[in-house]
């Protein structure tokens, strides 16, 4: 069985993403300058399922 991510890295890096706040001036997401927004941890934990304080 292929995992869809390969690497821990990989999986890290998805929940990062999954874990970004989209910025309200970003037409394009992701975008060249910006990315994928700004890093919000706490939503980052909670797609992995750690509750936060």
């Amino acid at each position: 069985m292929i995992s869809l991510y390969e690497t821990p890295g990989e999986k890290v890096k998805a929940y990062l993403i999954a874990g970004t706040r989209k910025l309200s001036f970003q037409r394009e997401y992701p975008n060249t300058d910006t990315g994928y927004g700004a890093l919000c941890l706490n939503d980052t934990f909670r797609w992995i399922g750690i509750t936060t304080f």
